[in-house]
């Protein structure tokens, strides 16, 4: 099986289970539970396989990064309603609004990703291609149904958005960072603290501008 093809086999299932939980309509509590613990499952190990191995190969590939940009931040909403989840009790009020989040933000994602991103992965690599990537994205998927975790253990594995992404692609998180340490230089005997460090780096630091070479 294809890579496009196993991952719409996923969608297809998460769908199932959507679709199940929503026929429950008010009450059944114990059956809504089991539910959110399977789609906890299954969106865990899809993800992960999509952030490890689909997305690093589409943007090698299709040189496509608004798409995946845009499926890793839709990524990271689904993952924070799966953690809450899982901790949230069914007959609480608010188990089946975030239910609906998550089962609204799973099906926009799997739109895109079926009607814009899919079509145009096919239009770049080629079906032995597809068929090498689906071999390997079905190895991962076996081998994390055989090691199931605790969600949020699952979601450390499969890596947070900005992390897969930064490994592809440079560092997402650099502007942040950078703000950081603009506000750090601010506070007042920064500039005595950077001489310290550079003296003791075997720097001389120039309190006028940047620090240069002994």
């Amino acid at each position: 099986m294809d890579a496009i093809k196993l991952l719409e086999t996923d969608h297809r299932k998460v769908e199932s289970l959507f679709a199940r939980f929503e026929a429950l309509g008010e009450g059944g509590e114990p059956a809504k539970r089991r539910l959110v613990d399977r789609m906890i499952v299954e969106l865990s190990r899809h993800a992960a396989i999509e952030e490890l191995l689909f997305y690093p190969a589409v943007r090698d590939s299709a040189r496509e990064d608004k798409l995946v940009l845009e499926a890793l931040e839709e990524h990271a909403i689904v993952k924070w309603e799966l953690a809450a989840l899982e901790g949230l009790g069914p007959s609480t009020e608010r188990f089946d609004a975030k239910v609906k989040v998550l089962i609204d933000t799973v099906s926009h994602h799997v739109d895109e990703e079926e009607h814009e991103l899919f079509p145009l992965v096919r239009q770049v690599m080629l079906p032995m291609e597809l068929e090498a990537l689906g071999l390997e994205l079905g190895a991962r998927e076996e081998d994390r149904a055989h090691a199931p975790a605790p969600a949020r253990a699952r979601l450390a594995a499969g890596q947070h958005p900005r992390v897969a992404a930064r490994g592809v692609h440079g560092s997402l998180a650099r502007p942040r960072e950078g703000a950081r340490l603009a506000a750090e230089a601010r506070q007042p005997g920064a500039r005595a603290r950077r001489a310290r460090v550079a003296a003791r780096g075997g720097l001389i630091a120039n309190p006028a501008g940047p620090s240069s070479p002994a």
